[in-house]
């Protein structure tokens, strides 16, 4: 079943397929078909996604809430709070992903969480919002720390939202292989 990624070695476990496919690189069906550790790659999606909900809500929802509420209500204190709530929900989230991964997929069959990241190999608008998150927070972060790299994902976000919502090709074709693995997700849940 489910392995927690932090029990694997993430450095072996990489496959150039899904670094070329997180880079935009072209690969070939055959590359993404190649998934030699699909927890480690179905892990590090949710991960960046609870990072960015975290930063999101953060410094985008909870800060400006603090602040109406319950004041000093000036710019700077909004600013401070928004970086502070920011950075921390990104923090809770990069440690509680894995943990809600591990609890979400561990009675599902290894074929079901294969399906999932297939399926998310495939997904060009999962994948750029990866990849501009990543662009994003290293540059940030390398630039100015963790109040960089905050300002890294909400950007990362928003030019991944934008690019996603005005110029994406909105003729996402499906992954070859999803009905094979969708009865084959249904027999071994059934076996289960």
């Amino acid at each position: 079943n489910f392995q927690l990624c932090c029990q694997i070695d993430l450095t072996a476990t990489m496959t150039s397929a899904y670094l070329k496919n997180l880079m935009g690189v072209p690969v070939t069906d055959e590359e993404l078909e190649n998934i030699p550790h699909p927890n480690v790659e179905l892990t590090l999606h949710t991960t960046v996604r609870f990072i960015q909900a975290g930063a999101v809500l953060g410094s985008l929802v909870a800060a400006p809430l603090v602040t109406a509420i319950g004041g000093p209500r000036t710019l700077s204190d909004l600013a401070d709070r928004a970086l502070r709530y920011g950075v921390t929900g990104a923090r809770v989230g990069a440690v509680a992903a894995p943990l809600v991964t591990y609890a979400a997929m561990r009675k599902e069959p290894e074929i079901a969480v294969y399906d999932r990241v297939y399926r998310l190999r495939y997904h060009s608008n999962q994948v750029r919002h990866d990849r501009y998150f990543l662009i994003g927070a290293s540059i940030g972060g390398a630039s100015n720390g963790p109040a960089g790299a905050l300002v890294g994902i909400l950007g990362g976000i928003a030019l991944a939202t934008a690019y996603n919502s005005l110029l994406a090709n909105r003729e996402r074709g499906e992954a070859p292989l999803t009905d094979q693995l969708k009865s084959k997700v249904q027999a071994a849940k059934r076996q289960q």
